[in-house]
């Protein structure tokens, strides 16, 4: 699931927002026996300017 909030500061200025979960539902272990978590929880931020 990815939730985005944009935003417009200024004419120039944007920032954005974006929150990821990932979720597996059944992880499995790999060969060196490390079992990933069920959730992965992400925050993006990002900035841009234009002129």
């Amino acid at each position: 699931m990815i939730t985005t909030l944009k935003s417009e500061i200024s004419k120039a200025l944007d920032l954005d927002v974006s929150a990821v979960w990932d979720r597996i539902t059944y992880p499995t272990s790999d060969d060196t026996g490390f079992e990933p978590e069920q959730d992965d929880f992400q925050l993006l931020l990002g900035m841009s300017y234009s002129f």
